[in-house]
């Protein structure tokens, strides 16, 4: 993906750009090439949540869904440091984030940056809805990538549960 973005910023930064993009004074000879990119970047985001969801329904990657016993529902040591992790995870990004971004907001607003809350309140709706907003599936895509099986099932419960818990803040800004 890095290479990619580098390679498409110099694309877009030199000439080079006028072969790939059509606009109103010049018909690009490469566009079908850019049309291509842009549709397979644009099923980037259902494909990362497909395989969020798959990992979420196969659990470990040998794809045995009957391997869950009653001593993976015990709760043990490591179930209470998962649920301290999705504590933290919550508090942070639910409570403190939409209080940090408040507090920036307010003083852009105080520095002229940004208007008012009452000038210009789609802005500070959708940032401080962006600030409450569950993480990206990336580190799952990650971990599959890498063939960690057991992890990436971990990291797929683990975001459902931050997600899950997301309801109440965007309903609470919305």
């Amino acid at each position: 993906p890095v290479i990619g973005v580098a390679l498409g910023l110099i694309t877009a930064l030199t000439p080079l750009r006028n072969l790939f993009v059509t606009t109103d004074n010049n018909k690009a000879p490469l566009a079908v090439v850019y049309n291509s990119f842009q549709n397979l970047g644009r099923a980037a985001n259902p494909l990362a949540l497909l395989v969020l969801t798959a990992s979420l329904a196969l659990g470990r990657t040998s794809g045995n869904v009957d391997e869950l016993s009653l001593s993976s529902l015990e709760v043990d040591g490591a179930q209470k440091e998962i649920v301290r992790r999705w504590a933290c995870v919550s508090v942070a990004r639910y409570i403190l984030s939409p209080l940090f971004m408040v507090s920036l907001l307010k003083l852009a607003a105080k520095f002229g940056r940004i208007g008012s809350s009452k000038t210009d309140p789609m802005l500070w709706f959708v940032l401080l809805l962006q600030s409450c907003m569950p993480s990206a599936q990336n580190s799952v895509l990650m971990l599959q990538v890498a063939g960690k099986g057991e992890e990436e099932t971990a990291m797929a419960k683990f975001l459902f549960s931050i997600y899950f818990t997301a309801m109440v803040p965007v309903v609470l800004i919305v």
